[in-house]
């Protein structure tokens, strides 16, 4: 089986997310709850998982993709872990 039949296959094991390829990494790309910032309504995203795309890159980011998934159904998905730099919020701590 070819990375790219491995890849589409990937595709059937989540219901509200799919992995893409963006050159050598792969994505995670579904419609989430907006960004902090990003308005109120629910709108497409891409998220990198930082992963390669090669199978064993593939493999990793089928369990993010299906982590996710579950979340998503669940409604329990938060952008704190997803979000890096300057998107990142400010932690607060408490004295």
């Amino acid at each position: 089986m070819t990375f790219e039949e491995r890849l589409e296959e990937s595709h059937k094991a989540c219901s509200k997310v799919s992995i893409r390829q963006r050159g050598e990494k792969l994505s995670i790309r579904g419609t989430f709850p907006p960004r902090p910032g990003d308005g109120e309504r629910y709108k497409s995203y891409e998220i990198s998982t930082d992963k390669p795309a090669n199978p064993v890159g593939l493999k990793m980011a089928a369990a993010i993709a299906s982590e996710t998934d579950n979340l998503l159904i669940r409604d329990k998905f938060e952008w704190g872990p997803y979000l890096k730099g300057k998107q990142k919020p400010p932690e607060r701590v408490w004295k």
